[in-house]
């Protein structure tokens, strides 16, 4: 079975990404940063796409961790996860931290800018944009794992495992777990501060704090990048 590509998936910094975000890809944007998984195999495709319904379904859990993210809820996001080492748990925590974050702005921005507050500092109408892009997503099952196609290649953006009755992010989507972690803690720790500015009503208008937004988010991922700058990945993904 061939490993996933590097993706980022699972949303995180959509409005303030300077490049284009997309839920789970780069999974390419905040999908943007996270430099995850093993390299593309050119080993062959299965040809069988199985798009599954109801509880058992790959494509149910990607769309209910979006949600999850969307709403800031960090248990419900980390439970999506399936993680095996000590690395791999601390990038779950650093999404957990993501959608905390999240929370954070989203409660700030509605207080202060209103009811289409979220959106107008830049997330909500590409969360729920995101969302709606996993119903076009392929899905190849084999066995008790499931390799998730975003982009119209045959390399694999996203590894999931079955769990019992459910399905679970694969751990093993990190290629380079630490780095990832590092970049998801700083742009959490960038939507934090953007949350107290905004609660103390630091910015004007909401336009205001979408740009500071903006600024913060590419501060903190240049400073994480000059920090890994010599770092190379030491483990690739086991599919």
């Amino acid at each position: 079975m061939p490993h996933p590509t590097p993706s980022t998936s699972l949303l995180p910094w959509h409005g303030f990404s300077t490049r284009a975000s997309s839920i789970l890809h780069p999974l390419s944007s905040i999908l943007v940063l996270l430099s995850l998984a093993a390299s593309p195999s050119t080993r062959p495709i299965p040809l069988a796409t199985t798009r599954l319904a109801g509880n058992d379904s790959p494509q149910r859990t990607l769309t209910l961790h979006a949600i999850a993210m969307s709403a800031g809820d960090p248990a419900a996001v980390m439970n999506f996860y399936s993680a095996d080492t000590p690395d791999q748990h601390t990038v779950v925590a650093a999404y957990g931290h993501m959608a905390s974050s999240i929370a954070s702005l989203r409660k700030a921005s509605t207080d202060k800018f209103g009811p289409d507050g979220f959106d107008n500092i830049g997330f909500a109408k590409q969360f729920a944009d995101q969302i709606k892009s996993l119903e076009t997503v392929r899905v190849v099952v084999v066995d008790d794992k499931a390799l998730v196609y975003i982009d119209p290649d045959n390399r694999p953006d996203l590894l999931l495992v079955r769990a019992g009755n459910s399905w679970k992010i694969s751990g093993s989507s990190f290629r380079n777990p630490l780095h990832q972690a590092a970049r998801l803690e700083a742009q959490a720790n960038a939507f934090d501060e953007l949350a107290s500015e905004i609660a103390a009503g630091k910015y004007r208008l909401a336009t205001d704090a979408r740009i500071a937004g903006r600024a913060k988010v590419s501060s903190a991922m240049k400073a994480v990048q000059e920090k890994f700058t010599t770092t190379r990945p030491t483990t690739a993904p086991s599919a």
